[in-house]
């Protein structure tokens, strides 16, 4: 599960995202800045740096994932 994220910035953040640079996630900064820690609801990480460096391996797989399964 992702994060609380600006909707509109993922939105637009999917449909950019080309499966031939499945590594490049478009606005990945934007998304990151996005996130609020405090309603995250996996808080495992322990803190804000720790969720942003495990939030920005995971996104390139789900951003990947949601493209392939919606588009």
């Amino acid at each position: 599960m992702i994060d609380p994220l600006d909707s509109e910035l993922l939105r637009k953040s999917v449909n950019s995202y080309s499966t031939s640079q499945s590594d490049v996630v478009p606005y990945i900064t934007d998304l990151i800045r996005s996130v609020d820690f405090s309603k995250a609801t996996n808080q495992s990480a322990g803190n804000v740096l720790k969720h942003n460096m495990t939030l920005t391996e995971k996104l390139p797989e789900w951003i990947a994932e949601i493209k392939q399964k919606y588009s």
